[in-house]
């Protein structure tokens, strides 16, 4: 099946860069054409409070734009992690 909208919500704050990585790429290929990619991450590096991995909003910009993806908009939504939102190419 494939999707218009695939959305991750604070979960992948907790996981490893090489994870996020691949979740990327298998992701990226369940979209429609024209489909959106809305991640939330860790955005600011590692952090012990909270538990937040070595994830960086430029690195999630990299992962998605290696996967063919338009990098739509990134907003952090508090001081440390980051919203991609991503859009398959037409």
């Amino acid at each position: 099946m494939r999707y218009s909208l695939i959305v991750c919500f604070d979960s992948m704050v907790h996981m490893h860069p090489e994870i996020i990585k691949e979740d990327v790429s298998q992701l990226s290929g369940r979209l429609l054409e024209d489909g959106v990619l809305w991640l939330d991450h860790s955005g600011r590096g590692a952090r012990e409070g909270g538990h937040r991995t070595d994830m960086t909003a430029e690195r999630m910009a990299e992962f998605g734009m290696s996967e063919g993806l338009d990098l739509w908009e990134q907003r952090f939504r508090n001081d440390h992690d980051c919203v991609s939102v991503f859009r398959r190419k037409l």
